[in-house]
Order: structure tokens, then sequence, then C-alpha cells
């Protein structure tokens, strides 16, 4: 949503992964280099380079031009070299340049332990502003196993076998992922409360203006409204493929912890319709 605001800066090529794939001096700290590396090549496929630069004497098409050229001169550090946290920074310099608010959003930095969030505020410096947009637990944790599935077996829901989906489910990767009280006061301990803005990902759907004009006051950023939002989507959704049963207990248990976690310091309406979506799955297996 925040790619249409011209006050915001985003990379060409989203989830740039840099903190949780390397540390400052840009040694590699994860395994999972391989997959980050493919996942990227098929976004620089998808993108339409060939239409957002074909005009490039023009102001918008030498922006752009600049824009890719950063972000594929970060990409071959990741390659060639350590990627530090120089080179990282250097993709946000044409924004921070040209005013404009510059970030980037890696859901994968909600794993990220107290010392590398005190990392990142090392080389970025206190003032980051950090949202989260939190998904219900159950729904967060089904649609990960089944782009898991889809991505390294080819295998859509109704194609996996039900002890490999509770197997996934009860991993590390998928759990973390999904402690989302822990990673709000990972953040908060390292940039303060007034720096983290928590967002719903109920809203995307049910009141999508209002979640971008939220993230924007937060961001500091005037509003932009001369684009239409796009609808909702979720590419992994399917409707003819429910909740396995066998997975039901355990998810019902799993999300009404982490609510009961959440709802201690926001009874926010979304986490208890969240909370009571847990109970009712847990009494109807």
């Amino acid at each position: 949503m925040l790619f249409g605001n011209p006050s915001v800066w985003l990379p060409p090529i989203k989830e740039l992964h840099h903190f949780d794939l390397f540390d400052q001096s840009g040694n590699l700290i994860s395994d999972r280099l391989h997959d980050h590396r493919a996942s990227r090549i098929r976004a620089w496929a998808k993108q339409p380079w060939h239409k957002e630069m074909r005009n490039p004497f023009r102001p918008e098409g030498r922006e752009r031009f600049a824009d890719v050229w950063a972000m594929a001169r970060y990409e071959l550090t990741t390659v060639l070299s350590k990627p530090t946290v120089t080179n990282y920074l250097k993709l946000f310099e044409n924004a921070r340049r040209r005013g404009r608010i510059a970030g980037e959003i890696t859901p994968a930095y909600a794993t990220l332990k107290p010392h590398q969030v005190a990392e990142i505020k090392d080389a970025v410096g206190p003032d980051l502003k950090v949202f989260f947009i939190l998904r219900d637990p159950i729904d967060r944790m089904w649609s990960h196993a089944t782009k898991h599935f889809v991505r390294t077996r080819g295998k859509r829901p109704g194609e996996v076998d039900h002890a490999d989906y509770l197997a996934f489910v009860k991993s590390v990767p998928c759990q973390i992922r999904t402690d989302y009280a822990t990673t709000l006061a990972t953040w908060r301990s390292v940039f303060g409360d007034a720096n983290v803005l928590t967002c719903y990902f109920d809203d995307i759907r049910d009141a999508p203006q209002d979640l971008l004009d939220q993230i924007e006051t937060f961001l500091g950023v005037p509003s932009d409204r001369r684009r239409p939002l796009l609808p909702a989507n979720n590419s992994y959704r399917n409707k003819d493929d429910g909740i396995p049963p066998m997975l039901r207990p355990w998810l019902s248990h799993f999300s009404m912890q982490q609510c009961m976690a959440l709802a201690e310091r926001d009874p926010h309406p979304h986490i208890m319709r969240w909370m009571e979506r847990a109970k009712e799955m847990a009494q109807n297996v």
C-alpha cells in the first residue's frame, strides 16, 4: 500500500532479509541464503523493468533507473563480497537525497534476537519507525505451511500428508514467526513504545484506507489518496481446502496462548476475536 505514496521509498524488490541473513560485518548467519536468492531471482524476473524505464530521459525514468541500479548494486554485494551495513545503507541514499522517507519490509525480522535488533539501532539510528502487521495466529501458521509446501515440494494443500503439516506448524521457524508478544517486546525494548506500531491484518480486508492512514501518520508522511487501493489478496488462500482436523487442536491451543499474551497488554477487538475463534476450534475438534 505504501508504494503509491510519493513521500515514501521502498526497494524495487521487497524483503531484503539483510539483518536476518548477515551480521554487521557482512558475515553469513543463516542457512537460508540459497532460498532467499532463488526467491529474489524470481522477483527480478517478474518486474516490468522495460516498461518502467522506457523513457530514461524523463525525471521519473531517471529516478527509476537510479533505484534499480542501487538495488542491483546491493544484490551484487551479497554474491561477490560481504554485504556490510554500509552496503545496506547505500541502497537508500538516493531516496533520502530526494527527501523521501526510506525503509523496507521484511516479515522475517520478527525472528531477530534482542542483540540483533540492537545492532539495527546502532546501524540505522534510534529514531527508526517500526510497524508490525499481526495476523490471526491460526491463519498465519496455516498460510505459512501451505506456502512452504507449494514452494518447496510443488504440492497444493490437499496433496500434503497431514502429519507433515503438523510437523511444520510445530517447527521453530513457524512458531517463532507467530510469537507476537515476544517479538513486540523485543523491538519495544530497543526502540521504545512510541517507535513501534502494532497493526492488524484484518484491517487490510476490512478497513484498508484507515490502516494506510494510520501507518502514514505514524511514519510522519502526508496521506496520498490519488491511487485507489488494491483489493486484499492472499496468493495461498484455498477456499476448497480447510485446515485438517489433525492440526486443529494444536493450532487452537497455540493461538490461545499467543492471544492471551497479547491481550494482557492490549485487549484489541481483533485479538479478542482471534481468541474466540481458537476456543470454538478447540471445542469443535
